[in-house]
């Protein structure tokens, strides 16, 4: 069995970062949305890269915790959480639940702490912990069962007890007394102005730790230096309190509800359908269509007088061995063209209505059947509704007109389906944007035009061509 490993997500840090990052993504309804769009990218990610079967992803509740009480100042200069971040929590939070993790949070205290909780708990039962951060306060966790990956950089860093000494001279237990010297903006604890990293690291070197630096001060060779320790001792020692992670908060909860559940996919599909992330509806496992009641094929001979001019015809054609009618509500399949049906697809008065017609003429005119009576092409007035669209195939406008999942591997049946409801909804869309005559006199016939140019080919002037 191989080892149990835990994995710990920075929540809050990521919303602020990926907020920053992401700057002016939103609905069309105007919700902004660049925070979770980069939250679930990371998140995204590392569910794919590592296939973590533990995960705990942990928030901030509040500005107010135990730090504000013992040093006001405590992050004071961070402005409050942005309005358009604020009304992103929400949704990242259910988008957490929906993906089957733990949510961690706990009022009075920051997720650092429930952090440094779930991996003190952990390990204690075995695990090992991967705490995926940027924030150098978490290297303080880093021992040989605990490992903090920031993943901004590249490919990201790993940090084990080497890379934090490399990175910032010292042992990563003493990383909280780098921090009380130098400071951390981020959380505006304030650092001995004229104490740099460098000289940090120095002291820490000579004395072994900040404890015995500030037992003796008056040891410390460089006289600035020394004077700079002995002005600011208690300034020093309230930054070490700040500094330090709380590992024993009160959570309330076991290994156990950390374990990854199912994801919940009709939710997970609710919530990117509302935000308008395509690029994560179609991550979703694409489901395979219900079977429907066999089609019995019907005779040719049930169309005879079946369809007058001026009624209408919806269909859908996968190939000249398949095709799907819908004549007056009845659903009907052909497993091929007999003359009463060539006789309705080739009558101009009967209104056609499928979707990609272009494609259905083109096809039809190879079996020497003249597709006439082109009335409404689903995919044409999607384009004309929409025009910044990736794509007008039937799975993805079902998808955006009527909340179908994505379907894989579409029947000739379901198509036909989509394609009644579509019409209205689209002729509906059409109406409210004043584009029904533009799609009716201009859209719609140039369909045929451009199926001929198709079907018979262009004449090309090669003389002309060759003297350009």
């Amino acid at each position: 069995m191989g080892e149990k490993r835990l994995y710990l997500l920075d929540a809050t840090a990521f919303c602020y970062r990926a907020f920053y990052a992401f700057s002016g993504l939103s609905t069309s309804f105007g919700q902004p949305t660049n925070a979770i769009y980069g939250f679930i990218n990371i998140l995204n990610k590392i569910l794919k890269d590592n296939k973590p079967e533990y995960l705990a992803v942990c928030f901030d509740v509040s500005r107010d915790t135990f730090r504000t009480k013992k040093f006001a100042e405590y992050k004071i200069q961070r402005p409050p959480m942005p309005d358009d971040l604020v009304s992103q929590i929400p949704f990242i939070k259910k988008l957490v639940k929906a993906y089957g993790l733990a949510l961690c949070e706990l009022e009075g205290f920051e997720a650092d702490d429930v952090i440094a909780t779930l991996s003190r708990k952990a390990k204690e039962e075995g695990f090992k912990v991967t705490v995926v951060s940027s924030d150098k306060d978490m290297l303080q966790l880093v021992d040989k069962d605990t490992q903090v990956f920031s993943p901004y950089k590249d490919e990201g860093v790993m940090y084990d007890t080497d890379k934090v000494i490399e990175r910032f001279g010292v042992k990563p237990e003493k990383i909280t007394d780098i921090i009380a010297l130098i400071g951390d903006t981020v959380d505006n604890i304030p650092g001995v102005k004229g104490i740099g990293e460098k000289t940090a690291q120095e002291l820490l070197a000579q004395f072994g730790s900040l404890d015995k630096l500030l037992a003796h001060p008056e040891k410390i060779k460089q006289a600035k230096a020394r004077q700079l320790i002995e002005d600011n001792i208690d300034l020093i020692k309230l930054n070490k309190e700040l500094a330090v992670l709380d590992s024993k908060v009160g959570l309330g909860l076991t290994l156990k509800d950390l374990k990854i559940g199912l994801a919940d996919n009709e939710e997970l599909f609710k919530i990117f359908k509302h935000l308008e992330f395509r690029k994560f509806l179609k991550g979703l496992p694409q489901v395979e269509e219900e079977a429907a009641p066999d089609l019995k094929v019907a005779n040719d001979d049930e169309l005879e007088g079946a369809l007058k001019s001026g009624d209408e015809l919806y269909f859908y054609i996968d190939s000249p061995e398949n095709i799907v009618l819908c004549v007056h509500k009845h659903i009907l399949a052909f497993s091929g063209i007999g003359k009463n049906l060539k006789k309705i697809l080739e009558d101009a008065g009967i209104k056609k209505i499928s979707h990609d017609l272009k494609r259905a003429q083109v096809l039809l005119a190879k079996e020497g059947i003249g597709l006439r009576g082109l009335d409404f092409d689903t995919m044409i007035a999607a384009y004309l509704a929409n025009p910044s669209k990736s794509s007008y195939g039937l799975a993805d406008l079902a998808l955006d007109y009527l909340d179908e999942p994505l379907i894989k591997n579409m029947s000739a049946q379901k198509a036909l389906d989509c394609v009644i409801k579509l019409k209205p909804k689209l002729e509906k869309e059409l109406a409210e944007k004043s584009m029904a005559s533009l799609f009716a006199d201009l859209e719609m016939p140039l369909v045929e035009v451009l199926a001929g140019m198709e079907i018979n080919g262009i004449k090309i002037d090669t003389v002309l061509l060759k003297k350009l």
